[in-house]
């Protein structure tokens, strides 16, 4: 299986929006299943399953490090350049990439803020 990082980042968002249920559209179950595997090696998501009344239920939940990547993928320029330039690259240098670059635009930002600044 080839990791698709747009399959990462939809699973992500759905799970910090608490709708996620396995199944992300147009994706085959299998194939999600094995990102979430991804996922949770990478501790970007927590997996608990615990029993109510003799039923088991899987709650999964972003952790501080999936909250951390998904707000910096939520940044248009940091995304953009994840899925032209690093679709290849495993899920730690991607974790590494977004984080720097999130922090390369917030510091052009803040630059441009103390320049435009009277």
């Amino acid at each position: 299986m080839k990791r698709d990082m747009e399959l990462i980042r939809d699973i992500l968002l759905e799970i910090e929006a608490d709708s996620f249920e396995s199944k992300i559209k147009g994706y085959d179950n299998s194939v999600v299943e094995n990102h979430m595997v991804l996922l949770i090696q990478e501790k970007l998501v927590d997996r608990r399953t615990f029993g109510i009344n003799s039923t088991w239920i899987a709650n999964v939940k972003l952790t501080w490090a999936g909250h951390e990547f998904i707000e910096n993928l939520r940044q248009k320029e940091v995304w953009n350049t994840i899925k032209n330039e690093f679709k290849e690259e495993s899920v730690s240098t991607v974790l590494g990439v977004a984080k720097k670059l999130a922090e390369t635009y917030a510091k052009k930002k803040l630059e441009n803020l103390m320049i435009n600044k009277p």
